[in-house]
């Protein structure tokens, strides 16, 4: 009998235009007018909104104050003392702000402040000092950081009339990105020697150091409060910018123009200013202001699938953002090792087994999201091994030292010996869940590599469709009735032949773009998958390739090259994590994580 569904249809909804990506992930940076004077190095900002901004002192050394409309820079009246590297508060306003510190020599501790028309000298700061961060408004600041001439960690806290000295940063820091107010602040970046990716938060009596920055970096901006903050532009990379939702950063959109020695304001990130900066000798006046979608726009969602101007179906879906997705830096693995088995999402993982360099591993390790702990450890230490799964039920069948045919499973809490495979052997290829996985071709017996593939049911081994041509040590991806294996190893040369698997039988499909061994892959089947990592003889490889079921694609390396790495990881290949592996002449405990962004995409319908 058909279903409703099957004979009304499906209802699809018709746009004039596309909606937008909602939220800090769909901001933009756009162009606004550029201020009147060329200026970098730090001048002052405050404003309570883009369109109500101010700026003051720069370098070259200038007294020149800017205030803007939304349209247009005015010069208003000059600090009474020109300075650069200057600090301000930038919650304050087109009229209440102050300005402190600052350079050239000797270093300057004098406070400043605006009422709407004029500046008047106040109290100094107690530490002279330049390249200072600053947060808060005009009656209650905080100024921390900077040169005096070498690095501070020196705080200070603004009542409107006097500076009084409160408790230091961690680290000491100039050229930092600052944001927020005088009793929650937050200082980020910035050179201390060496340029720092160190971020810190106040909570008007401490700081505390949080997540690091994602790119090092000073001379940056900063907007917004201490728990959902921007950092942008910056050296040595100029252009990024990333978001802080209160427990860790995210890269967001770029600035237009890559620049260093800038500054910014904006009391929440989501509507953020940055002003001056250095791409260029005439081009320190360009501003850019970032915005996100206003609350009456059409936000997408992923899943939507809609007709755009009435023609053109469009779908939103990470699956389309897989060619610019990029890897971030995880935390570390307890025990450093490669030629293990992993599994799960990218903040539920299990990473088991393996070698050392010395010696096979048993280990177990789980992953929160924040920090591997130690579990209990597998019955049998062993490396080369295949496995289906994740934190909660997981196998792990063959393997080394010999060739192995023990298979146990792990039920959330403790590992099991279980139903041998049919084949003893090692360095195999794995695809599928806990209760429904291959295990493909590998070793029996040095050098002879078998075609055979094993089936499991979650009980018991099955032999199934063999593989075209034999090998070991190979990439594979997918599902156990639609995977993929990639390269690896036969006789002596290392292979780019790949084949796929739809559940009767393997084909040939199109070789990737550079042979290689021991490589790591995550996919959700035969024809959706990525590749990371291996070894060839030239190098160990940051390369990763995406299999779309026609052809392979390179898209974003890694940062750390490594062959071994785990050769299996979330079944979606929209995400998943590297880890451990071998970069010779040791192993490591490195891992990172591959995240997708959903994209809008045209969908083909035939």
């Amino acid at each position: 009998m058909a279903t409703y569904k099957e004979i009304k249809g499906v209802t699809v909804q018709t746009r004039d235009e596309d909606p937008v990506i909602g939220g800090i992930a769909g901001g933009t940076w756009a162009s606004i007018a550029s201020t009147n004077t060329d200026r970098e190095s730090w001048a002052g900002a405050s404003g309570t909104s883009n369109e109500a901004s101010m700026t003051f002192g720069g370098y070259p050394t200038t007294a020149n104050t800017e205030t803007f409309n939304g349209s247009a820079w005015t010069e208003v009246n000059n600090l009474n003392t020109p300075r650069h590297g200057n600090g301000g508060s930038p919650n304050g306003s087109q009229t209440a702000t102050i300005c402190f510190g600052g350079a050239p020599g000797p270093t300057k501790a004098e406070t400043e402040s605006w009422d709407g028309s004029s500046w008047t000298e106040v109290n100094d700061l107690n530490t002279a000092r330049f390249y200072i961060m600053g947060a808060g408004t005009s009656t209650a600041a905080l100024g921390f950081g900077g040169n005096t001439p070498s690095q501070t960690a020196v705080n200070e806290s603004w009542n409107g009339s006097a500076w009084t000295e409160v408790a230091d940063l961690n680290q000491a820091r100039s050229y930092g990105g600052s944001a927020g107010t005088q009793t929650a602040a937050i200082a980020m970046g910035g050179d201390n020697p060496p340029v720092s990716n160190n971020v810190e938060t106040w909570d008007g009596s401490s700081w505390t150091e949080v997540s690091e920055l994602n790119t090092t970096r000073y001379g940056v901006g900063g907007a917004g409060t201490s728990t959902d903050a921007l950092c942008f532009a910056g050296y040595p990379t100029g252009a990024i910018n990333e978001h802080w939702n209160g427990s860790s950063w995210t890269e967001v959109a770029d600035l237009g123009t890559a620049r260093g020695y800038t500054t910014g304001h904006g009391t929440t990130s989501s509507a953020a200013i940055c002003l001056s900066g250095t791409p260029g000798p005439g081009n320190y006046r360009i501003a850019e202001e970032f915005t996100t979608a206003p609350v009456t726009a059409a936000i997408l969602t992923e899943g939507d699938i809609f007709l755009s101007g009435g023609t053109t179906l469009k779908g939103f879906g990470k699956a389309a953002g897989i060619s610019a997705g990029t890897w971030a830096s995880s935390g570390n693995l307890n025990t450093a090792r490669g030629y293990s088995a992993g599994g799960g999402p990218n903040d539920s993982f299990i990473f088991a087994g393996g070698y050392t360099g010395t010696a096979y591993a048993g280990n177990t390790e789980t992953w929160d999201g924040s920090s591997f702990t130690e579990v209990a450890d597998m019955n049998t230490a062993r490396s080369f091994l295949g496995h289906g799964g994740n934190t909660a039920a997981m196998w792990v069948a063959t393997g080394e030292p010999g060739a192995s045919n023990k298979t146990e499973t792990w039920n959330g809490s403790a590992w099991t010996e279980v139903a041998e495979t049919n084949d003893s052997k090692f360095k195999v290829g794995s695809a599928g869940t806990a209760t429904a996985g291959l295990i493909i071709s590998g070793i029996i017996s040095a050098p002879s590599r078998t075609t055979n593939v094993e089936a499991w049911n979650g009980t018991s081994w099955t032999e199934t469709d063999n593989v075209n041509t034999g090998r070991s040590d190979f990439g594979a991806f997918g599902v156990q009735t639609s995977a993929t294996m990639v390269g690896g190893e036969a006789s002596s040369p290392t292979l780019a032949l790949c084949e796929s698997y739809d559940g009767s039988s393997w084909s040939e499909i199109a070789e990737w773009n550079q042979a290689r061994y021991s490589s790591g892959g995550f996919g959700s089947d035969k024809d959706n998958g990525i590749v990371f990592g291996g070894g060839d003889p030239a190098a160990y490889r940051v390369l990763v390739e995406h299999w779309n079921g026609s052809s392979w694609t390179e898209i974003a390396e890694m940062a750390t090259g490594r062959y071994a790495g785990c050769q299996h990881s979330s079944l979606g290949a929209v995400s998943g994590k590297a880890a451990g592996g071998n970069n010779p002449p040791s192993y490591n405990s490195a891992t990172e994580d591959f995240v997708a962004d959903a994209t809008l995409s045209t969908v083909t319908v035939s």
